[in-house]
């Protein structure tokens, strides 16, 4: 999903329906008893730059370079940011511990 807003020919309309419709999804999955837990693995810019030089300079790797990838490069903050916001948009803890609050006044007769 993070590369979406950035090479989209509709970049809003998509970005924001993906918004809408993962976090109905997550919240559909809490509500039915799952524990939802989310992991991001990422690398720094640097030890990206590393690796691309690596195989930009070893013929064994440099089958696994591609003008997307050295393009990517190119926009790697801009990917930085758009995982940062898709993380940020996509937290429903607020939203559960606001429901299971409810539920919690809700047993204890509170309304």
């Amino acid at each position: 999903m993070t590369d979406d807003p950035i090479h989209s020919s509709d970049p809003l309309s998509q970005y924001e329906e993906f918004f809408r419709s993962v976090t109905e999804f997550e919240r559909m999955l809490v509500r039915s008893g799952i524990i939802l837990v989310k992991y991001w693995f990422s690398i720094t810019d640097d030890e990206q730059q590393k690796r691309f030089l690596m195989r930009i300079h070893d013929p064994l790797k440099q089958w696994k370079l591609s003008p997307m990838d050295m393009e990517s490069r190119r926009r790697w903050e801009h990917y930085t940011r758009a995982k940062e916001v898709m993380l940020e948009r996509s937290h429903i803890r607020r939203c559960i511990d606001r429901e299971a609050a409810g539920k919690t006044d809700r047993l204890a007769g509170k309304t």
